[in-house]
C-alpha cells in the first residue's frame, strides 16, 4: 500500500515512471527520564528501515541524513517536528520521512511514529503503541509499522501549518463512571469521572489514530479506535457490557395461555453458557361454570448458550436443551396425578439486549417418553413447537 500511494504521489508530480522510491528514517528519540535506554534508538530505527525496505523503499544511510541534519542546524529532537523533518527530507530528495519518539518507564515502553510526504509537505499517518521492554518489543514495532503502511494517505495542507496541526486536547465521554481507560490497551491514562476523561498530553498529530481500551470490574473491556481529525477531539466511548452471572425470566407460552413461567439462570461462563431451572404454571379451563380446571406444573432443567453471538451484540441467537416433567392435577375429586417426563429436544431463542433487561422470543420442541402414569404418550408433544415471549432481568 505504501508503494502504491507513494507511486501515485510521484505520478502527480510528473516524475519519470522509472524513478525509485526512497525514504528516510530519522532517529527515534528517547524521551525517558534517564539515558539507560538509549540503545533502543538504533534497534527501533533499524527495524523501521527493514519494514520500509520490504514495502519497496530504498532507505537513506544514517551518515547521509545526519550530514543533512547538521547542515540545517537541527538536532534529533527537532526532527520530531513535521516541518523540520520535511526540510531534511527535501535536502535529501526523498519521498517519505519517518520520525518519532519513545519513553520507557517501569519496564514499559510508549512508542509514537509519524510519517510525512515530502513532495506534498503533508502529514501522512501516525501510530501510538505501548508494551513491555523485552523480546515482544520487536512485535510491537512490527505491528506499529504494519498499521501505518495500509493507512498511508496523502492530502494537501498548508506547509506553514504542519506543526500547528498538533492535538491540543482529547476528551472522552462515557456512561461508565469510574471506568479505567488505557492507550493502546496498556498505558493507563485515567478514570472516567462525572462522565468524562481528558487525556494527558501526548504529541500526537492531526490525521493520526489512537486505540483506547475501556475496562471496569464486572464488565467486558471494549477496544475503540479514535480518529484525530482536529486539534481538539471529543469522542463518546461505547457503553460497556455487564458480565452476567444470574438472570431471572418471566415468560408466556402458546398452548399454555392461562399461565406463566418463571426461570432462574446461572452462568458458569458469564453470558456464554448457562444452566436454567424453569417452572411453567398453567390451567386448562373451558371458561364456563360447568367446567372444572386442570392444573399443570411444568418443571425443566436446561443447559444452553450462544454459540454464534458475541456478548455485546444487540441481538443474540441462543440454543438450549434439557429434561422436564409435567405434573397434572384434576380438580375433580378422586382423580390421579399424572406425570409426563419429556426431553426438551431443542429450544431456539433470539434476545434483544438492553444493559440490564432482555426481551426474547423462543420456540421449544418436546418429546414425551410415555413412561409411568402419563397423558401425552410417547412422541412429539403438542401440535407444532411451543412459542414463548418473555423478559429477563440480568444481575
Amino acid at each position: 500500500m505504501l508503494y502504491f500511494v507513494a507511486a501515485a504521489s510521484l505520478g502527480a508530480q510528473e516524475n519519470s515512471a522509472g524513478a525509485g522510491l526512497s525514504a528516510c528514517v530519522f532517529a527515534v528519540v528517547d524521551l525517558s527520564d534517564s539515558g539507560e535506554n538509549a540503545q533502543f534508538q538504533q534497534i527501533i530505527r533499524e527495524q523501521l528501515e527493514l519494514e520500509l525496505s520490504g514495502a519497496g523503499f530504498e532507505t537513506v544511510p544514517a551518515a547521509r541524513w545526519q550530514a543533512a541534519r547538521d547542515q540545517l542546524g537541527y538536532g534529533d529532537l527537532e526532527l520530531t517536528e513535521g516541518t523540520k523533518a520535511i526540510a531534511v527530507g527535501e535536502a535529501l530528495d526523498v519521498q517519505v520521512v519517518v520520525t518519532g519518539f519513545y519513553r520507557i518507564e517501569g519496564g514499559r515502553i510508549v512508542l509514537e511514529l509519524k510519517a510525512y510526504d515530502v513532495l506534498q509537505r503533508a502529514f501522512i499517518t501516525g501510530v501510538l503503541r505501548t508494551g513491555t521492554v523485552d523480546l515482544s518489543m520487536y512485535t510491537l514495532i512490527d505491528t506499529a509499522v504494519a498499521r501505518m503502511l495500509p493507512e498511508i494517505r496523502l492530502f494537501s495542507v498548508d506547509p506553514g501549518s504542519i506543526d500547528a496541526q498538533q492535538v491540543k486536547e482529547i476528551t472522552l465521554f462515557s456512561q461508565d463512571e469510574d471506568a479505567e481507560v488505557y492507550l493502546a490497551g496498556e498505558q493507563f491514562v485515567g478514570r472516567v469521572r462525572q462522565g468524562a476523561l481528558t487525556l494527558p498530553y501526548f504529541p500526537l498529530a492531526v490525521g493520526s489514530t489512537i486505540r483506547v481500551v475501556t475496562r471496569k470490574d464486572g464488565y467486558y473491556p471494549h477496544e475503540q479506535e479514535i480518529a484525530i481529525r482536529e486539534p481538539r477531539v471529543e469522542e463518546t466511548l461505547k457503553r460497556l457490557t455487564r458480565r452476567t452471572r444470574w438472570a431471572t425470566e418471566l415468560t408466556w407460552t402458546t398452548n399454555q395461555l392461562l399461565g406463566f413461567g418463571l426461570a432462574q439462570r446461572w452462568y458458569p461462563l458469564p453470558d456464554i453458557l448457562f444452566l436454567a431451572l424453569e417452572h411453567d404454571f398453567y390451567l386448562q379451563h373451558g371458561l364456563t361454570a360447568a367446567d372444572r380446571a386442570v392444573i399443570h406444573n411444568d418443571l425443566k432443567l436446561l443447559v444452553g448458550g450462544y454459540p454464534f453471538s458475541p456478548v455485546d451484540a444487540a441481538f443474540r441467537l441462543g440454543l438450549s436443551s434439557g429434561l422436564g416433567m409435567i405434573i397434572t392435577y384434576f380438580t375433580l375429586p378422586d382423580q390421579p396425578v399424572f406425570t409426563d417426563f419429556y426431553w426438551s429436544v431443542i429450544n431456539t431463542f433470539i434476545e434483544w439486549n438492553f444493559p440490564r433487561l432482555t426481551i426474547f422470543l423462543g420456540s421449544e420442541m418436546k418429546y414425551a417418553f410415555g413412561i409411568g402414569k402419563n397423558l401425552l404418550r410417547r412422541g412429539i408433544a403438542g401440535e407444532g413447537p411451543f412459542v414463548s415471549l418473555g423478559a429477563m432481568w440480568k444481575w
